[in-house]
């Protein structure tokens, strides 16, 4: 009975070293450790031995099985290194030194467009102010406003939302830059000269620019300043105008004199001027957008032709 052990111990080893894949194993295993395994089929031979010698030939059954075990799952081991050593000797050599394809992202146009406003008003003496997105009416038009004291020349960027049906022009989520400007003798004129300003330093050009008579409860005179539409150069009309040659662009006017006066700001020494410049159209202009749904649509398509490297 120990030549038997010993005899499979032998042939297993064998068998362990010439064993290539997992399949291979695995079938050794049952052949050696299953119900009628090799090493299992020793105990049908025990009933011709004496009581202690049944008890030290099984000891030495179950240390066989024991072993056998752990030599088996040390080859799986063993494969299973080698079959990844395979794998990295058959991958092709990475050379550092090639130089790889670089994709850059880029700025939203809306984004670029808000930079360069911020930085056109800043020289003229604004201040770029941050607000909350969901205000009231009066924490937007009465003393914050007006906290900072006088004179007053300011910006609040940010983002808008309104219950609106979508078209080429419309947009349920837009862009827009809310300023004020507080001083003595402030006019319309001022108005004026500060936005075309502006726009011709956003567009390296002089832009033609109207003003028409529109109603805006905090504001006295108010009005809607309209833009040259520069896609179709104001001639011809295109969609994004409304085949108009003008496209809207900021309302605005002379702060009313209640405004001021919740401000805490007399109105028979200083008058200000306020507007909303709508800067998702201002980058359709600038960049010749004519859909305003593709700067939300999250399109690469779209969004890929904007690169700036500030």
């Amino acid at each position: 009975m120990k030549d038997k052990l010993e005899q499979l111990k032998a042939r297993l080893g064998e068998e362990l070293s010439a064993a290539a894949d997992g399949k291979t194993l695995e079938e050794l295993r049952v052949s050696y450790l299953g119900k009628k395994g090799s090493i299992t089929d020793l105990l049908k031979g025990m009933k011709s031995l004496s009581n202690e010698a049944k008890k030290e030939f099984g000891q030495q059954v179950n240390a066989l099985k024991q072993e056998a075990a752990q030599r088996i799952a040390q080859r799986a081991e063993e494969l299973k290194q080698l079959e990844i050593q395979r794998e990295i000797d058959s991958t092709p050599a990475f050379d550092l030194t090639i130089p790889t394809k670089e994709d850059r992202g880029s700025y939203h146009p809306i984004t670029l467009v808000q930079r360069e406003c911020e930085r056109i008003f800043t020289t003229m003496g604004f201040n770029v102010e941050d607000y909350p997105e969901v205000v009231t009416d009066y924490k937007k038009y009465g003393k914050q406003l007006m906290e900072n004291g006088m004179p007053i020349r300011a910006i609040f960027p940010g983002r808008c939302f309104r219950n609106e049906a979508t078209d080429a022009t419309h947009e349920n989520t837009f862009f827009q830059m809310e300023g004020v400007m507080v001083d003595k003798d402030i006019s319309i004129s001022n108005l004026i000269y500060f936005m075309k300003t502006m726009l011709s330093e956003v567009f390296q050009k002089d832009v033609k620019v109207r003003l028409r008579p529109g109603f805006f409860p905090f504001v006295e005179p108010g009005f809607e300043l309209d833009i040259s539409c520069l896609i179709c150069g104001g001639e011809t009309g295109c969609p994004s105008c409304n085949h108009s040659g003008w496209l809207e662009l900021c309302p605005c006017g002379m702060i009313h004199p209640e405004v001021l006066k919740e401000g805490g700001i007399d109105p028979e020494k200083y008058t200000g001027f306020a507007f909303g410049l709508g800067l998702t159209r201002l980058a359709m202009m600038k960049y010749g957008i004519k859909d305003i749904r593709d700067l939300n649509s999250g399109s690469l398509k779209v969004m890929s032709q904007f690169t700036d490297d500030k």
